[in-house]
C-alpha cells in the first residue's frame, strides 16, 4: 500500500508524507488531483486523493517499508494492493492516468 497516515487532505500533507515515508521532495502540480475515491471497509472509511506530482529531489527509498521500486503499469497486475487502492490501479492499467501532464 502507498504511504498512509496523513489525516489532513491536500498537497501539503502529501508532500510531508512522501518526505517522511520515502525521503523525497515532491511538488504537487496544478490541477494535480487525478482521482478522488472513498472506500468503506467494515470498520473504517478512507478518503483517498491521488495526485500528479513532480519529483523535485531525492530518490525514493524504503524508510518505513520493506522495499520501494519503480514499476510499469503492466507490472501492477503482479503486485498486491489494499482494496481501497484497486480503483487507482485499474485506472493506471487502463492508461487513464499517466506520469505525464
Amino acid at each position: 500500500c502507498p504511504p498512509r497516515g496523513a489525516r489532513t487532505l491536500g498537497p501539503g500533507a502529501l508532500e510531508r508524507e512522501l518526505d517522511e515515508e520515502l525521503g523525497v521532495v515532491v511538488k504537487a502540480l496544478p490541477g494535480a488531483v487525478v482521482m478522488d475515491h472513498t472506500h468503506e471497509y467494515p470498520d473504517l472509511t478512507v478518503h483517498l486523493l491521488t495526485y500528479r506530482c513532480e519529483l523535485v529531489s531525492g530518490e525514493p527509498r524504503a524508510l518505513h517499508a520493506h522495499a520501494v521500486r519503480w514499476v510499469t503499469a503492466d507490472d501492477l497486475a503482479h503486485l498486491e494492493f489494499c482494496e481501497a487502492d484497486r480503483p487507482m490501479v485499474r485506472q493506471l492499467q487502463a492508461g487513464k492516468v499517466s506520469a505525464g501532464a
